[in-house]
């Protein structure tokens, strides 16, 4: 039965590959490098899978723009990652630097602010009791690694909450 699967795998036309990748495309953005990955399981060969990517280009399945956009507000108002954590998962999938940074380009000031205090909110919830040097540190830590500048975490930090 499981040779079956692969001797089926390894037989896949280019068509039924596009509709696959096309559906796989549609259902989520998707950046290049992970259709790559995609077209990996199905054993495309490098050539064909660089036409198949044209082909998806062209009809609109992929755009890393549009991609890098969409992960970038997904990411912040979701997971309430910071610009930095953002921009390492794009290098991480292979986007080019200069769409990343547009992509970044498109976060609001106040939205992101918003997020760091909320987030800052949050935390200092949770640590009640804490000395107010040890809560600030606690609360820093967190919110840099989720991705947000050290710089504007701390000033964010020393504006809401008193010493």
């Amino acid at each position: 039965m499981k040779n079956d699967f692969y001797r089926e795998k390894r037989n896949i036309t280019e068509k039924e590959i596009m509709n696959k990748l096309s559906r796989y495309c549609a259902y989520q953005e998707r950046c290049i490098n992970d259709v790559i990955n995609q077209m990996k399981k199905y054993e495309v060969d490098p050539e064909s899978g660089k036409v198949i990517i044209e082909k998806l280009k062209a009809e609109g399945f992929i755009d890393e723009k549009r991609f890098s956009r969409m992960y970038v507000l997904g990411k912040l108002r979701n997971n309430h990652w910071g610009k930095i954590k953002i921009k390492q998962e794009l290098k991480g999938k292979l986007v080019d630097g200069r769409i990343i940074l547009e992509a970044i380009e498109c976060i609001e000031e106040t939205e992101y602010m918003n997020i760091i205090d909320n987030l800052i909110k949050k935390k200092e919830s949770l640590l009640k009791g804490e000395k107010i040097f040890v809560l600030k540190h606690k609360i820093a830590q967190f919110i840099i690694n989720k991705g947000f500048e050290s710089n504007i975490v701390w000033d964010r930090i020393n504006r809401s909450i008193e010493s």
